[in-house]
């Protein structure tokens, strides 16, 4: 079950996230789950079944993209056919959370980050897809689609996540053992991936 959103805080510019967002978040879902308004966290085997029911029903769902339901009525989210039955009274969200001093009630001057699987999500399932915006200082929340995100946005800034690779990833170079090396060769042999030369000592040269 994921609770905790991609955010960062409010700021000129922006934050990491602290390891204090985990506690924020956790107290945005259980302010979410407190005002009596169908808000539901997903247990796994309820996540699978609305993933299962949205995709039957021709929508693009990731399941990163969101951390707790809201159901118009009451129906046993962990069957995928009672799910796709009552899709009409089910939205997803996902939740932006913060504490920080200096975010007004409506959230002004609150600065967060969109995952590239929120933004699909939101564009393709549209009023059914919101953001829950949730100040736990101030105890006030607010639900906007993405249409509206972008309505109240006051600047968007694009960004990359890039990951370098390991090191073990790296071509391996391997000496050969003596036993394998051809008579009369008195230096190493050494093999790559994509090339296998022999240093003469003679020439003072490789060859292939």
């Amino acid at each position: 079950m994921k609770i905790l959103p991609e955010e960062m805080q409010l700021s000129d510019e922006p934050e990491s996230v602290k390891p204090s967002g985990q506690q924020t978040a956790k107290a945005a879902a259980a302010h979410l789950l407190g005002l009596d308004q169908g808000f539901r966290v997903p247990t796994a085997k309820e996540r699978e079944a609305i993933l299962v029911a949205f995709v039957l029903e021709g929508y693009v769902v990731y399941g990163k993209a969101f951390d707790i339901v809201k159901t118009a009525r009451a129906f046993n989210l962990d069957d995928s056919a009672e799910v796709r039955r009552n899709i009409d009274a089910i939205t997803l969200y996902e939740t932006k959370s913060t504490n920080k001093e200096g975010v007004t009630p409506s959230f002004d001057r609150y600065f967060f980050s969109l995952s590239t699987a929120e933004l699909l999500v939101a564009q393709n399932l549209g009023a059914r897809y919101r953001f829950a915006f949730v100040n736990v200082r101030t105890k006030s929340h607010a639900e906007l689609t993405l249409r509206e995100v972008f309505a109240k946005a006051k600047g968007i800034y694009p960004t990359w996540s890039i990951q370098f690779q390991s090191r073990r990833c790296r071509t391996r170079r391997r000496t050969w053992p003596s036993a394998s090396r051809p008579a009369g060769e008195r230096q190493g042999v050494r093999r790559t991936d994509r090339s296998f030369r022999k240093y003469d000592e003679r020439t003072h040269q490789h060859r292939v």
